[in-house]
């Protein structure tokens, strides 16, 4: 389940962290940073499904959080070649857009 909303600029693991914690969407409380491959999977289906009905802004840098309690900030992008592959750009600030189990 991804958040559909993405948040206002944060500009450190740590905000979007307490950002996280703090989040009750649904009557869920148990949110989380998506990892750099979830961020991927989701830019990866949206491109094959053109989105159907789900609108989603997408654009932007956004947090990611890794098993380790590494998190950092990027985006996947079009690569700038002739096949549509997506490359990783990394950043300084960005959205939160939670996932949940």
């Amino acid at each position: 389940m991804w958040q559909n909303e993405k948040s206002q600029t944060i500009k450190t693991l740590e905000e979007a962290q307490r950002y996280i914690k703090n989040l009750n969407i649904g009557g869920y409380t148990d949110w989380r940073l998506p990892t750099v491959y979830e961020l991927f999977d989701l830019n990866y289906n949206f491109d094959i499904h053109q989105n159907g009905e789900c609108v989603l802004d997408r654009k932007g840098r956004y947090w990611s959080g890794e098993k380790d309690g590494e998190g950092k900030v990027g985006s996947w992008e079009i690569a700038n070649q002739c096949d549509p592959a997506r490359q990783y750009f990394s950043g300084t600030d960005g959205y939160v857009r939670a996932v949940r189990p």
